[in-house]
């Protein structure tokens, strides 16, 4: 057997199933090598289940890994939020995959940000405005209404 060292851990904790180690550091380059061939592996691996095996080597390669710990009073309890965190986790990661982000309130930010700019040139010179957008005085106000709308949506203080 040949051993080939990688870099070096502060601290390494190995059970019967796992190894940590924490305050790794490594040569770049070699890591860097390693996650394409990683990477290559993934995409030619035919096998769904070494496939996700590749995956959770890339990802804990990468640094993209969490433990969290959940506790409780009783085992019942300790179980029933473990079962609460596995639901929450696959319902992020289902709609990461199906395109779904965080945060879709900023759209309505956003909106709400470049329809009070254009109402603000329309008080500022309405005949311009008008000749632009072709609106009238019913239009403006719709617009108005539509912003206080996003504000509410958004729970924004007046």
């Amino acid at each position: 057997m040949i051993l080939i060292k990688k870099g070096y851990s502060k601290r390494a904790t190995v059970s019967e199933y796992e190894t940590i180690l924490t305050g790794t550091k490594g040569n770049k380059e070699e890591i860097r090598e390693r996650l394409i061939a990683l990477k290559a592996n993934i995409n030619k691996e035919e096998n769904k289940n070494s496939k996700e095996v590749l995956k959770k080597r890339l990802a804990n390669l990468e640094g993209k890994t969490a433990i969290i710990a959940v506790g409780g009073i009783t085992e019942a309890e300790v179980g029933e939020n473990r079962d609460k965190i596995v639901d929450c986790l696959n319902s992020c990661k289902s709609a990461l995959e199906s395109g779904i982000l965080p945060g879709g309130g900023t759209s309505f930010i956003h909106a709400i940000k470049i329809l009070e700019e254009e109402l603000k040139i329309f008080k500022d010179d309405e005949k311009l405005f008008k000749e632009k957008y072709k609106l009238n005085y019913e239009s403006i106000f719709g617009v108005q209404v539509l912003i206080e709308a996003l504000k509410v949506i958004n729970f924004f203080p007046q």
